[in-house]
């Protein structure tokens, strides 16, 4: 669905068809948006089973998603700004199968940084971020060389920030953190799961080198 700015006028979007999954877990989709350019990927925990980017047209057009040829995990890219994508890739993905495609010498389950510079067309191994087990995800990129990690080593889910495009990374958050968006390359806010379950508003002024809980007044 589409509607102009400011209305509320929507009409339904032609788009080439993105067939249903073969099994595995109830399909979901993401839709990320930088300007006029724009990415779809939609699948499950067996991978991606569609993808769209919207090119200058306004029209959606078929997409190779950044982990297509190395394990065709499921995997929703950053963008710092039109045209630099950022996502982290698993080699094998699901079935952590080696791939002919994958960096020299990447271990089936190792996780990779993946950086495409001319908005999505082209992805390019930039570096390893860990060897096989785990769990890494690319939550936001406010700037070129500043990324912002979900991982869990075994010790839980951490919210990890690098800046200096993913050779370093410190933990800046504790607990699982759902979405992360930066309104400037200073103020960011995100969605948080509490201790007991219930999601709550993160937000830093610093860059996101610290995040504090958003309390509201009841």
């Amino acid at each position: 669905m589409e509607s102009p700015v400011h209305s509320d006028h929507w009409s339904v979007v032609s788009t080439p068809p993105l067939p249903p999954p073969v099994g595995g877990s109830e399909t979901s989709g993401n839709i990320v948006v930088s300007g006029h350019a724009g990415w779809l990927v939609e699948g499950n925990d067996r991978g991606i089973t569609g993808s769209l980017r919207l090119n200058r047209e306004g029209q959606w057009t078929a997409w190779s998603p950044p982990c297509t040829s190395v394990g065709d995990s499921y995997v929703v890219p950053v963008v710092s700004d039109a045209r630099r994508l950022v996502a982290v890739c698993e080699i094998g993905g699901v079935f952590s199968q080696p791939s002919p495609t994958a960096p020299p010498g990447a271990a089936p389950g190792s996780w990779w940084l993946n950086v495409s510079n001319d908005a999505g067309s082209n992805f390019h191994a930039v570096r390893k971020l860990h060897g096989a087990g785990g769990y890494f995800s690319a939550l936001a990129s406010p700037t070129p060389d500043v990324f912002f990690f979900q991982y869990d080593l075994g010790s839980g889910l951490e919210l990890v920030m690098s800046r200096d495009a993913g050779k370093h990374a410190h933990v800046v958050f504790n607990g699982p953190v759902t979405y992360l968006h930066f309104v400037n390359t200073t103020d960011g806010i995100g969605i948080a799961e509490s201790p007991s379950g219930t999601a709550e508003m993160i937000v830093t002024h610093d860059s996101g080198r610290d995040w504090s809980v958003q309390r509201f007044a009841s």
